[in-house]
């Protein structure tokens, strides 16, 4: 179950390329607010939501290795946070996302199989830890140590207290 945390977290990455020939920072920040509004995009396929209302921070550089923030508005009404690396002169990739809801949501997909997953319980753990702590580690690209230690002790406790 963790290594399915663990892979859903760090897997949400979708690759989007710039039609300027020589990209400024500008064109990385309005480049990643339309990635993120693809109606049948990477981002869309990988979380299941359509983005509206996107909003990204202009990039202090254009540097390969740069990464930035953005926010957008799903078709639920809920916001995500996205960090967006860009990974070449006119390509970017989005190397995490973040909204409250898919902590439980990953939670409960990953023990589909398992049994029966109390979402209510599920969220109630969740709850318990530091919420920026919980953000912090899906939007964790590299998946630290840290991160891997919160993922591993949210499942033991949810497989010890949620299943059935």
């Amino acid at each position: 179950m963790i290594r399915n945390l663990t892979l859903l977290a760090v897997g949400l990455v979708g690759l989007g390329t710039l039609a300027a020939c020589s990209p400024d920072s500008t064109d990385f920040k309005s480049e990643g607010e339309d990635f993120l509004e693809e109606d049948d995009g990477a981002v869309m396929t990988q979380t299941g939501h359509t983005f509206s209302d996107a909003d990204c921070e202009k990039p202090d550089d254009t540097d390969e290795g740069t990464t930035y923030t953005c926010t957008a508005v799903d078709d639920e009404g809920d916001e995500w946070e996205f960090v967006v690396e860009i990974t070449g002169e006119r390509e970017l990739t989005v190397v995490g996302g973040y909204s409250p809801k898919i902590a439980t949501e990953t939670i409960v997909e990953s023990l589909g199989g398992v049994g029966t997953v109390d979402e209510a319980c599920v969220q109630t753990i969740i709850d318990g830890y530091d919420p920026e702590e919980v953000k912090a580690a899906f939007l964790d690209a590299e998946t630290s140590a840290e991160s891997q230690a919160l993922f591993e002790e949210i499942g033991a406790a949810v497989g010890t207290q949620c299943l059935s």
